[in-house]
């Protein structure tokens, strides 16, 4: 039976595998008796060597967080918009949990950022450190509380 290695991006949730038997190139070679070298292959078959695999396709591991190529490359060089209650803004929506349409540029988050929401000054912080410690738990979104204090506000579930 063949195993699979699957990796989930935290942001996005897109996903990716990888079968057993697959290879990646660590850097050995081979000297042939012509003096030309040849890599040899290192064949995956652990979760280590899935890991290096996955990297190697443009992955990011980051404080315990995962991320696809997409999502690193947006995060590194994004914004994100936060109130009181550390709930993350986008151009439609109020969220408790960041989504990719959160992340935005760096003109586009100090623009944003210069208006109220619901009575709510927002500020704007990197997306990749701020997403980061949301998803490690150490940034904790105060829901009841923004809920409470604007009673107006309908909330949307939405899985």
């Amino acid at each position: 039976m063949i195993k699979l290695f699957k990796e989930s991006c935290d942001l996005c949730k897109c996903y990716k595998t990888v079968a057993e038997g697959n290879y990646i190139f660590e850097g050995e070679v081979e000297i042939l008796e012509d003096g030309e070298e040849f890599p040899i292959p290192t064949f995956i078959n652990s979760k280590i060597l899935a890991k290096k695999w996955f990297k190697d396709q443009g992955w990011q591991y980051r404080s315990k967080c995962v991320f696809c190529e997409d999502c690193y490359k947006l995060l590194k060089n994004g914004y994100v918009i936060l109130d009181r209650f550390n709930q993350f803004y986008d151009d439609e929506a109020c969220l408790d949990v960041p989504t990719v349409s959160c992340i935005m540029n760096k003109q586009e988050a100090i623009e944003f950022s210069s208006y109220q929401y619901n009575d709510e000054v927002v500020n704007y912080y990197k997306a990749l450190t701020t997403v980061s410690n949301f998803l490690n738990g150490k940034l904790e979104t105060d829901s009841l509380g923004y809920t409470k204090e604007h009673p107006e506000v309908s909330i949307v579930l939405d899985f």
